[in-house]
């Protein structure tokens, strides 16, 4: 009798959060999960054509290009490095996150990126791998130190 009266409580009070009847709360939360879903999908399309426009302004066939963009979520960081090197540059780092803690993409086409991941995850106690044509993961420090540690590695790949 506990657990039916919780269940009911529960019930009620989605129903006025929802401002839906009883009966009406799982239809209502379909819809929402696929308000949701489109939310985020037109989320990515911005997030994308910002991306673009960002890549359309660099200048081409660059040495290495390393970018701090801390709004980047899930494919973003990769989606922007692949973008970067398309523009023939030789070597794309793109770190995502703030406050010291970035994910990490590094891309190339001629050099072994996974020698940068090493260095970069040695140095700031990251995590991650890859291919030697991309790599991902994560480290802890603040944005010049790790832009200076790329440039570095850079040099010598």
């Amino acid at each position: 009798l506990e657990d039916y009266e919780l269940k009911s409580e529960n019930v009620k009070r989605i129903s006025v959060l929802l401002s839906a009847k009883e009966h009406e709360i799982a239809d209502e939360v379909e819809k929402l999960k696929e308000e949701l879903l489109a939310k985020k999908n037109q989320l990515h399309e911005l997030q994308r054509a910002m991306l673009m426009q960002k890549v359309d302004f660099m200048e081409e066939n660059q040495d290495v290009v390393v970018m701090f963009e801390s709004e980047l979520e899930g494919n973003g960081p990769r989606e922007l490095a692949n973008m970067v090197l398309n523009k023939g540059t030789r070597v794309a780092a793109v770190f995502a996150g703030n406050a010291g803690n970035y994910r990490y993409v590094i891309g190339s086409k001629t050099a072994d990126t996974r020698e940068i991941a090493k260095a970069l995850n040695a140095k700031f106690n990251g995590r991650g791998g890859g291919e030697p044509d991309m790599v991902q993961g994560s480290v802890s420090g603040d944005e010049v130190s790790v832009r200076e540690e790329v440039l570095a590695c850079c040099k010598k790949i």
